[in-house]
């Protein structure tokens, strides 16, 4: 890491996520806000990790009791979709249901073994837009979907998410994360160091970054 001359070292970034959270979506954006100021000094990789915040909810979702649109009223609406809005993002309180999310963390560790894992950051944003801007409620279609977009071969991603194997091993690493002490999401671990959880400012991020990138 960072040995060759002139090579910048590599800092490695996973976040434990679940794609129903919409807090998950803009730490994602304030830390790559960090990145590229950063960008000069290192390299990164960035490796999504699952967590379900309804591990019991069925296969077709909950459908939501709140208004299509989102109720304007209630102040953690107002301050999130300005959250949002600070880091690009248009929360429209579209989607119909919460959805269970097991399949979509599935299509994640396929994005994340596939090419190296070069295009998992990718699927996760498009996840994050599907849902909370599109309204999307994450079907298998909708995966599938996805996954040609970033040009995977779609027959190859639905083998993976049809074999039940794939789905028990998303329920029990993110088992694993909350028995090893993650109890809320977005959750960050640097260089395998546990950062913080939680959308911090980027100064925040660029601080930690470059402490635990020399630790």
């Amino acid at each position: 890491m960072g040995d060759a001359v002139g090579q910048k070292p590599e800092v490695k970034v996973d976040i434990v996520s679940d794609v129903m959270c919409p807090w998950c979506w803009v730490g994602k954006r304030k830390l790559e806000s960090a990145m590229n100021d950063l960008a000069s000094k290192y390299s990164f990789k960035v490796r999504w990790e699952p967590f379900l915040l309804r591990p019991d909810h069925p296969l077709e979702g909950v459908p939501k009791k709140k208004p299509i649109g989102g109720d304007m009223n209630d102040p953690g609406t107002v301050h999130l979709k300005r959250a949002g809005e600070g880091v690009g993002i248009d929360f429209t309180y579209k989607a119909p249901i919460y959805p269970n999310t097991v399949q979509s963390h599935v299509l994640l560790e396929f994005a994340a073994h596939k090419d190296g894992g070069e295009k998992q950051n990718e699927v996760a944003e498009i996840l994050f837009k599907r849902y909370f801007t599109d309204g999307d409620s994450l079907t298998k279609s909708q995966l599938l979907e996805i996954a040609a977009e970033v040009g995977f071969d779609t027959a190859e991603v639905e083998k993976f998410l049809d074999d039940p194997s794939n789905s028990a091993s998303i329920r029990r690493q993110a088992q694993n994360w909350s028995q090893n002490g993650v109890h809320g999401v977005p959750y960050f671990i640097i260089n395998g160091k546990p950062a913080f959880s939680g959308a911090q400012d980027p100064n925040t991020f660029k601080k930690v970054i470059e402490k635990l990138a020399s630790a």
